[in-house]
C-alpha cells in the first residue's frame, strides 16, 4: 500500500531528475532551477507537482520551464500544487514558449 506509492513517487522522480540531467538531492538543495528546452510533458509536470506538493521544494525561489511541452492540463498540476503554499519562496516563474493557452492560465491564476 503505502510503501509501493512512496517507492512509485520516488522512482517517478528519479526518473524526472534523470530527464533533465540533475539529481533529486540538487533538485531538493537548489533555490532556482533552470529546466529550458528538457521536453518536459504533462506527465513530468504531474511528478514535478507532486514534489512541490510534498514540501520537498520549500527554498525554490526561480522556476524556469520554458521552451518545453507543457500544455494546460500540466499547468493545472502545477496550479494545484501551488495552490497548497507548497512554494513559500517563489517570485519567479517562467513558461515561455510552452503549449499554454489561456484556460491554462486562467487556472494558474486562480491558484
Amino acid at each position: 500500500g503505502e510503501l509501493l506509492k512512496l517507492q512509485e513517487v520516488h522512482a517517478n522522480a528519479q526518473a524526472l531528475c534523470a530527464k533533465v540531467g540533475t539529481t533529486c538531492r540538487a533538485l531538493r538543495e537548489s533555490n532556482r532551477v533552470f529546466w529550458t528546452s528538457k521536453k518536459i510533458n504533462a506527465a513530468d509536470t504531474a511528478v514535478l507537482a507532486q514534489l512541490i506538493g510534498s514540501g520537498a521544494l520549500p527554498q525554490l525561489g526561480l522556476l524556469d520551464l520554458s521552451k518545453n511541452e507543457i500544455g494546460n492540463i500540466g499547468l493545472r498540476y502545477f496550479g494545484d500544487a501551488l495552490a497548497m503554499g507548497a512554494l513559500p519562496r517563489l517570485e519567479k516563474l517562467f513558461l515561455f514558449h510552452n503549449q499554454i493557452s489561456d484556460p491554462g492560465m486562467i487556472a494558474l491564476s486562480e491558484a
